[in-house]
């Protein structure tokens, strides 16, 4: 029995050290997980940003901004095209009573402004970083915005912008002739994995660039699909 007891607690101990270590890794690996899913919504969107010039112009601005500690919180502001599945009336009688309903569904244009911007959490003290979307673009009055986290633990967020020849900390389309930004840098710090909000602990740099698909091709034409 003693000896069963020995191999019983050597076995417990080693089940142990390599549970805490498997935690650890997850932990670890939280944040980079976070940041590939964050950017691919935003390379998804930047791929599919419309040109601020045509009919269906859309403004494209990026603001350089400071959080209240000091750290930056530059955000960014454009519209996209989403991809619009298509519209079928199967079992639906046009001529008859379910055409006023049909009449009265709004219609999906595809079009959305999206914003990138870092939000407090009141509860956690820690920045999210969120995606904002505003799908009714032609509403009379301006809705509310559909806001989702895509990525917690965002101690900084820093937005750079390539003009072609230099990088712009800044981006209005209307002053740079209503085009597109030829890339743009997206630079993270990331709490690390357990760190409380305000520590000074050493955080986690990432950067991603992303190149914008309507800035490489003519701006003045788009074809939707």
């Amino acid at each position: 029995l003693a000896m069963m007891s020995v191999v019983a607690v050597s076995l417990y101990s080693s089940l142990r050290v390599g549970m805490t270590a498997q935690a650890a890794a997850d932990r670890a690996l939280q944040s980079a997980r976070s940041m590939d899913a964050a950017a691919e919504a935003i390379q998804r969107d930047l791929q599919a940003a419309m040109p601020p010039s045509g009919l269906l112009a859309g403004q494209f601005l990026g603001e350089s901004s400071l959080a209240a500690d000091g750290n930056q919180a530059d955000w960014m502001r454009f519209v996209t095209c989403t991809a619009v599945a298509d519209i079928t009336y199967e079992g639906v009688d046009l001529t008859g009573s379910d055409a006023a309903v049909v009449r009265d569904q709004p219609i999906n244009s595809g079009l959305e402004q999206v914003e990138y911007a870092l939000v407090e959490d009141a509860s956690t003290g820690q920045r999210n970083l969120v995606r904002r979307v505003t799908r009714n673009l032609l509403a009379q009055e301006q809705p509310q915005p559909e806001e989702t986290i895509i990525a917690s633990g965002v101690r900084a967020m820093r937005l750079r912008y390539f003009d072609g020849s230099s990088w712009l900390t800044r981006w209005d389309s209307t002053t740079q002739d209503n085009r597109l930004p030829l890339a743009v840098e997206l630079a993270l710090l990331l709490e690390p994995p357990g760190a409380a909000a305000g520590s000074n602990a050493q955080p986690m740099t990432v950067v991603r660039l992303f190149e914008p698909m309507a800035a490489e091709a003519d701006q003045t034409t788009r074809v939707l699909r």
